[in-house]
């Protein structure tokens, strides 16, 4: 298995959605990933606005979340390593 890969599983291997997956469908999830990357600042949703149809993950690094309220954006959370958002049906 290439090292890219074999990373890719043990990433996925230690976050809760995918830690319960025998390594033959972790190899099989790996496949299908794509990396890509944002730099910091950028917006990548917004709520009821933006539809996401695919499930992303933090790889590194952090996203945060926002609400806004009378004009004014205010943190509400903050996703952090292996925590996933977006899939429209996830």
């Amino acid at each position: 298995m290439k090292t890219r890969h074999r990373k890719a599983v043990e990433f996925l291997f230690k976050t809760p959605l995918f830690s319960s997956l025998p390594p033959d469908e972790l190899k099989a999830v790996v496949k299908h990933l794509s990396e890509v990357r944002y730099f910091s600042g950028k917006t990548l949703s917004v709520q009821g606005q933006t539809k996401i149809n695919r499930i992303l993950m933090v790889k590194t690094g952090a996203l945060e979340l926002f609400d806004e309220l009378q004009g004014k954006r205010i943190l509400s959370g903050r996703l952090e390593r292996g925590d996933v958002f977006g899939g429209i049906s996830f």
